[in-house]
């Protein structure tokens, strides 16, 4: 690589197709590899945006002020190298990144297709930094921005209704047909929530799709009017609350994830997957990873002599297998924190659950207890998650302790769903998903990659023998809940630091009851 050509970008000794573009409608800047000195972009499966931050280099505030300076460290036509801030929300901030091509002598060339490798962003400006510095000539800016669609939504006034919509939309007397009659299943009422509305339409094309939208349960339905003051975001916001999968996934939680594009400059398509859906696809062979089980990690370990572990946690495909990662420099960890479930956690969240509603017909209050117990949300994960990952345990890692397990240990919930399905949502599912994601977590950073992404798997072995009980819980296979990418342009350095989460352990050799530990008695 040519290090004098400013408009290459190489990190880690790896080259990128990369663009960091600011726009408001009048200046373009582009900005090159020597006009910014960090970028972080985070993505967070509880939270469908990705949002970052970038350090702009600005020398005598060349980024506001046409200078030679700016003209020696922004690439773009003259005319447009002044770039003036709209600050109202559309500052528009073009980040796509991805590795070229690798030609090696002697192998076949490899290429990075977008759909696994394009790490790509239209996002807005939402706050900026002015930094300080012991000279002007040293100035820099911290832009910090979102999503460009999730700002949309906070700002867009939005009147939806069900009663409207979908196979409501052809209805007459509306004012006059019961609420039923007006009710959408909450997955599809999302959908046409999206579908209707001009501007983020372009985003909805997997509503249509089966493998990326669930279909939702005929009997979770919802009617609902946007109320007053109400925002795109927060239509959007309260629907999820209430989805439930469908009959087949057993009403189970969903995740509502702002997909990767499929091809550059075209637009991300939201989709809506049921959690067990998403570790069907992780694999459970130990030879047979499947497709979202993109990686598989090592631990780099003080040894003179490297063993073959006598026994695979997770499924680990052959060397040659293109479709999960085993590159030495990308996939040894040499750090790690393994984070375990907090027992105040457990004891407040992890309990049995008693759903209160209120049955307008009959006036009267309804309590629901057996369905949102903790012995219930135990019983679905052993059935629906652990069956899909490789493990060699049949019990669950964590006992009751004897106030679950009497019923003594409740949270009451009071909810306006008037669908026995629906309030699954306030009850069961909110303790599968504080099983899932509160449990077992491990965070570590390693040499970066642009295919790393939330709502994949990866595994995690050891290279010597493993077959200690600390080692079935550490190795196995992680579902991957946050990734940051940090890219520095003063060290050409990548790195991405990754939180992967289990509620499984291999095999647990010491078994606990779920009686008190008394020492005084």
């Amino acid at each position: 690589m040519n290090t004098s050509d400013n408009s290459n970008f190489s990190f880690n000794g790896q080259d990128y197709d990369c663009v960091v573009r600011l726009y408001n409608g009048v200046n373009d800047v582009y900005l090159n590899n020597v006009a910014w000195d960090s970028l972080i972009l985070e993505e967070d499966i509880f939270d469908w945006k990705i949002k970052g931050s970038i350090v702009i280099n600005s020398p005598y505030e060349s980024l506001e002020k046409e200078s030679e300076e700016t003209i020696k460290s922004v690439k773009a036509k003259k005319e447009n190298l002044i770039y003036k801030f709209r600050n109202d929300g559309r500052d528009t901030l073009f980040i796509s990144i991805k590795p070229k091509s690798v030609n090696k002598k002697g192998l076949p060339e490899y290429t990075f297709d977008d759909k696994k490798w394009l790490l790509e962003i239209e996002a807005v400006v939402f706050d900026v930094e002015d930094l300080s510095s012991d000279n002007i000539t040293d100035k820099k800016k911290k832009l910090f921005f979102w999503e460009k669609v999730y700002q949309m939504m906070t700002e867009k006034d939005s009147d939806f209704s069900t009663s409207t919509v979908g196979k409501n939309s052809n209805k007459t007397n509306i004012s006059q047909i019961d609420n039923t009659e007006r009710s959408l299943i909450c997955s599809e009422a999302i959908a046409e929530l999206l579908r209707k509305d001009p501007d983020f339409q372009k985003y909805s094309k997997f509503t249509n799709d089966k493998e990326e939208w669930d279909s939702g349960s005929e009997l979770n339905t919802m009617n609902y009017s946007s109320p007053v003051n109400a925002k795109f975001i927060d239509n959007l916001d309260y629907m999820l609350r209430y989805t439930t999968a469908s009959d087949v996934y057993n009403n189970e939680p969903c995740i509502f994830k702002f997909e990767r594009a499929e091809k550059t400059m075209t637009p991300k398509q939201f989709s809506l997957k049921p959690i067990s859906k998403y570790f069907e696809k992780a694999g459970k062979e130990q030879n047979t990873p499947k497709e979202y089980q993109i990686e598989h990690f090592f631990l780099k370990e003080n040894s003179d002599k490297e063993k073959t572990p006598p026994l695979l946690k997770s499924p680990l495909g052959s060397a040659e297998s293109k479709d999960e990662i085993k590159a030495d420099e990308y996939n040894i960890i040499y750090n790690y924190r393994l984070v375990d479930l907090s027992g105040k956690d457990y004891s407040k969240n992890l309990t049995n659950y008693r759903v209160v509603s209120y049955n307008s017909s009959c006036g009267q209050f309804c309590e629901e207890n057996k369905k949102h117990s903790a012995e219930q949300y135990k019983d679905y994960f052993k059935k629906s998650i652990r069956n899909n990952v490789l493990t060699k345990e049949n019990e669950d890692r964590l006992v009751f302790t004897p106030f679950i397990k009497d019923t003594l240990n409740t949270r009451t919930i009071v909810t306006v769903a008037k669908d026995e399905v629906t309030r699954l949502s306030e009850g069961r599912n909110k303790l599968l998903n504080y099983y899932l994601f509160s449990n077992l977590a491990i965070t570590f950073s390693t040499r970066g990659l642009t295919l790393r992404q939330t709502g994949r798997f990866f595994g995690l072995s050891k290279q010597n023998l493993n077959d200690k009980e600390y080692d079935h819980k550490l190795e196995g296979q992680y579902f991957v809940t946050n990734v940051i990418h940090v890219f520095n342009n003063k060290t050409r350095n990548y790195s991405t630091e990754i939180i992967g989460v289990k509620a499984h352990t291999y095999q647990e050799i010491t078994k606990f009851e779920s009686d008190d530990v008394l020492i005084i008695k």
